[in-house]
């Protein structure tokens, strides 16, 4: 592999590779790119920004011959670190390819000593060039280095960046439609959201085999031998014919969805992002121009402004992760398990999103079947079925869902949380059927292990103490409950212990440490307490 440094050629050194800083465009850092933050009330492709796992990860892209990476703040979008990138050349050898990127890799984590979350954006060339796997290599590399990896193409990592940060992040553009977000440099690839998310099961083969259908196209425009055509010099001869292509390709899109589409956006990348005289504009795409009109279609041809898909990737991962997790808390609720997760309704209406893969807001029995092999809880498809639609109307809405969620949840002995919201949300509902006003927090962390210890003494207090609420709050869940934590609750030791009432909100008592005798002597305080003001005797 060739190194690059400020700018020129460098000789090749000793491990191969060597890293290069990249600046914006006008001289300064990139980390010091202004974004907008991101907000509930700015956006709700996030749909709430507090109940994200983590505030940082590290994004990567990998392109045909580099890769660059940062940190990323993702409620800013901005880089709080200055970027590095490393320059390779890959061959027809897969498992040298595979060493390259892995070296590559590794030297990214290594040169900002990285242990969270990192997203992974691959072209689809490289992706070719490791013999289809990329996520392999990257989890291969990176899976028992860092917290949480997230391998993705550049489609998706595109998507991310635009409707959040970009300049189709206004609601208007994408808020309750349809929209092909399309990403062109040598490849021309394709994703489909709805509503602001990405429906996994498309219509039609235009956007699952998007790049196929490209290649072969642009081969036969250019009478190219090549199987993967590069990006031809807007000076040469090929590019008219290149620039036909994509016109006729993103024509062909807009007619195969007969009328529903609301939006297409075309982003660049690689040299149409970074160099103004590879601009594409709408005089250039006259038959897109056409197409879209006549089908009441929008086209959006976002301005030059660098390459964004190291962010669109550091926020993809986070989400991924977010997913992930709150995934995991079907299981126990599809066992009827003691402890139970209560979640907010951003964090209801992500997990009933993931398991939507046609994005049409209504679950049939191929994706509960789906849900059910995906945790691992063996099941009756049909009688879960039954037992989530309550109107009868052969699939399962959100409203039912999220009733179901509900109802399962206020049977559990102890509810776990990770979300500020679905804390304040706990705290303002009405008591569920024999339980009395008070509520009992715990505060914990996944990395106390007192807190751990403690969990089965937990869960038989839960039981000595039947009208009293048990609630675990995760401190570190998410962004949202480690400042409820540190700032609202003031949490400077674990596990921490907090008596509220609800009809007020107020902190009756609070305490720290594990002590039984403590939380006995506490509770029976709360309890005598309820019985004078019921003005009942105390058992």
């Amino acid at each position: 592999s060739r190194a690059r440094q400020g700018g020129r050629r460098g000789e090749a050194v000793a491990d191969g590779l060597r890293p290069r800083r990249r600046t914006g465009r006008d001289g300064r850092s990139s980390s010091s790119v202004a974004r907008p933050v991101m907000s509930a009330a700015t956006t709700r492709v996030i749909r709430s920004p507090k109940d994200l796992p983590k505030k940082e990860a590290l994004g990567i892209f990998l392109r045909r011959h580099s890769a660059y990476a940062a940190p990323v703040s993702v409620l800013t979008g901005t880089r709080t670190q200055e970027s590095i990138q490393f320059e390779y050349e890959l061959s027809d050898d897969i498992e040298a390819n595979k060493k390259i990127i892995s070296d590559t890799l590794a030297k990214i984590v290594d040169h900002f000593a990285w242990k969270g979350v990192v997203g992974c954006s691959v072209v689809a060339f490289v992706g070719d060039r490791l013999g289809g796997s990329p996520e392999k290599v990257v989890k291969g590399c990176l899976g028992e280095t860092v917290a949480f990896v997230h391998t993705l193409a550049v489609r998706d990592a595109a998507a991310y960046y635009q409707l959040v940060w970009g300049s189709d992040a206004a609601e208007e553009c994408w808020k309750e439609k349809l929209v092909l977000v399309c990403i062109l440099g040598a490849d021309l690839d394709m994703t489909l959201l709805n509503d602001g998310r990405r429906i996994l099961n498309t219509p039609g083969d235009h956007v699952d085999d998007a790049i196929g259908r490209w290649r072969k196209q642009v081969k036969a425009a250019l009478n190219s031998t090549s199987e993967a055509p590069e990006l031809p010099s807007p000076d040469g001869p090929d590019w008219d014919a290149w620039v036909g292509a994509v016109d006729q390709r993103m024509t062909e899109a807009v007619m195969e969805f007969e009328g529903k589409l609301d939006r297409i956006i075309l982003v660049p990348h690689g040299k149409l992002a970074l160099e103004s005289k590879f601009r594409l504009d709408a005089s250039k795409l006259p038959r897109v121009a056409q197409a879209a009109s006549e089908q009441g279609c929008a086209v959006s041809l976002p301005p030059l402004m660098g390459e964004h898909l190291v962010e669109g990737a550091a926020l993809a991962a986070i989400v991924e992760l977010q997913t992930t997790q709150l995934r995991k808390q079907l299981k126990p609720l599809l066992q009827n398990t003691d402890s139970l997760q209560s979640l907010s309704e951003d964090q209801i209406r992500m997990i009933f999103e993931s398991i939507d893969t046609r994005g049409d807001g209504k679950l049939k029995t191929p994706e509960l079947m789906h849900l059910l092999e995906l945790v691992g809880v063996p099941r009756d498809v049909e009688t879960f079925q039954q037992e989530l639609d309550t109107d009868k109307s052969g699939f399962v809405s959100l409203e039912e869902f999220r009733d179901w969620w509900r109802r399962t949840v206020a049977s559990a002995k102890v509810v776990i949380i990770s979300s500020s919201e679905a804390w304040r949300s706990l705290l303002a509902r009405k008591p569920p059927e024999g339980y009395g006003d008070f509520v009992l927090l715990e505060v914990t962390f996944t990395f106390c292990r007192s807190c751990k210890l403690f969990e089965p003494k937990f869960k038989k207090l839960a039981e000595e103490y039947p009208t009293i609420r048990f609630v675990n709050l995760v401190g570190n869940g998410t962004v949202g409950a480690m400042e409820l934590s540190t700032k609202e609750l003031a949490v400077t030791a674990s596990p921490a212990f907090y008596v509220f009432r609800r009809s007020t909100g107020e902190t009756v008592s609070s305490w720290v440490g594990k002590a039984t005798e403590t939380l006995h002597l506490r509770l029976s305080e709360v309890l005598e307490l309820e019985a004078k003001e019921s003005g009942k005797v105390p058992a």
